[in-house]
């Protein structure tokens, strides 16, 4: 009288399962454990500044506002990276106490880029433009207009659309 199976066919048929199991299950999980890196974020800030390595949106738009009234006048804009200890003790604007974000922090900010003070890497960070792209553009300024850059060869209207609203020509 048999019971079943032999035990090494029911055994044989509990492992096949198993791995059956196993394929369908092990790239379900992967995806969950390991997720894809997400792209970065944007974030809308319509006045991002960098203070002492950390970003504040909506201010502080003064050095007075940053240092105290004693503060030299002088205003701040929005993408600039500030190291309040030397910036408040008179460093002046162009140097590493007062400098602008990175181009990769300015473009997921949403901060506007100034095309007659943007350096080439600054400028690298506008979409569809390159270091050649940069370079002719700093050699067109100043420019008056955001819509001088289609002066610039190499930038057509699709790719002013493209940048017209990351960059401006002055600080309002």
């Amino acid at each position: 009288m048999s019971r079943g199976a032999p035990r090494s066919a029911r055994g044989r048929g509990t492992w096949i399962a198993a791995a059956a199991l196993l394929a369908v299950w092990a790239p379900a999980m992967a995806s969950v454990l390991d997720p894809p890196d997400p792209s970065p974020a944007v974030t809308r800030c319509a006045f991002a500044v960098e203070v002492d390595g950390f970003v504040r949106c909506g201010g502080p738009q003064a050095l007075a506002e940053l240092c105290g009234p004693s503060a030299p006048k002088a205003a701040i804009r929005p993408g600039d990276a500030i190291d309040s200890a030397r910036a408040c003790a008179g460093a002046p604007r162009g140097t590493s106490a007062w400098a602008r974000m990175d181009p990769e922090s300015l473009a997921r900010l949403s901060q506007p880029t100034n095309l007659n003070e943007a350096s080439v890497a600054e400028l690298e960070g506008l979409p569809g433009v390159g270091p050649k792209t940069a370079a002719k553009i700093v050699d067109a300024r100043p420019l008056a207009e955001v819509d001088d850059l289609l002066d610039v060869r190499g930038i057509g209207p699709k790719k002013l659309a493209a940048v017209r609203e990351r960059v401006r020509v002055r600080w309002e």
